[in-house]
């Protein structure tokens, strides 16, 4: 399942943009992370604001490319798939037809 609701959908275009912007050929949970708590709608941005400091000292040690990539060549990292895939299973098991943000902070700490 690759449907999100719109809180998601919108941290997930905020990771896509803070990923482009510092030259990352991929989206990793961080991104998403940073993503969840960028987005005034989600809890996450309530509850985790204090810790945007670390989180982008975090980002900043990614893996990025030395030359110039266009927003359609970055792909999902390896982890953030895995995060997605748990995030999708629960959402399913729930009865939900889409992943929501509580899904994916539920396996936050096995990514």
């Amino acid at each position: 399942m690759n449907k999100f609701d719109t809180i998601v959908e919108g941290s997930i275009a905020i990771a896509q943009s803070e990923a482009h912007k510092r030259k990352s050929t991929e989206i990793y949970p961080e991104h998403l992370m940073f993503g969840l708590i960028n987005n005034p709608s989600s809890y996450s941005s309530r509850a985790l604001k204090k810790y945007v400091g670390d989180l982008e000292k975090l980002i900043a040690v990614l893996p990025t490319s030395k030359d110039k990539i266009s927003i359609d060549q970055i792909r999902a990292s390896s982890k953030l798939s895995e995060w997605l895939t748990y995030a999708s299973s629960h959402a399913i098991q729930s009865g939900n037809g889409e992943i929501r943000e509580r899904d994916l902070i539920k396996y936050l700490p096995q990514v």
